[in-house]
Parts: C-alpha cells; structure tokens; sequence
C-alpha cells in the first residue's frame, strides 16, 4: 500500500501429500480445484483517509489474479465476495 514493503502471500495447498503408492490429496487442494480458485486473505493498516495506491505484482508466472475485495469495515463471508462497486 502507498510506498510500504511489499507483502508476500503463499498458497497453502498441496496437490499431494508424498508417501505410498496413491499419496492422500489435500483437502484444501480438492477444495481450490472445484472452485477454481485459492482465496488468499491478508491485512493492509491505512492509517488515514482518502486516496491510496494498492499495488499487486505477480511472482509466480503460474498464477492470475480474477478479484481482489477490499473490505473497509470488516470481512464480511460469502462465496464469490461481494458485488463490485463503481466509481
């Protein structure tokens, strides 16, 4: 946000967890492969009001951002995030 360091997110899910013959998949993976997607949520502190700049850059050639939510007064849980705003 602004001029602050930059913040790293990680997946956490696995496509397999290694041992034995047919490894168990992970249930986060399975998960992220029905929904096509890996919600990542992370904390932005904005200090003041007014204009700021929010800047996303990718580090994975493999990945590709579909929505980024902003909440301003509190996470609010839902499927697909909430609706877009205009303006």
């Amino acid at each position: 946000m602004d001029d602050e360091p930059p913040q790293v997110l990680f997946g956490q899910s696995r496509s397999t967890v290694p041992g034995g013959l047919f490894p168990r998949t992970d249930k986060r993976w399975q998960k992220n492969v029905l929904e096509n997607c890996e919600r990542l949520r992370f904390h932005i502190c904005v200090p003041i009001a007014g204009a700021h700049t929010l800047t996303v850059y990718r580090i994975d050639a493999y990945v590709s951002f579909e929505k980024i939510a902003v909440y301003t007064k509190g996470f609010i849980p839902s499927y697909l995030g909430p609706p877009a705003a205009s303006g």
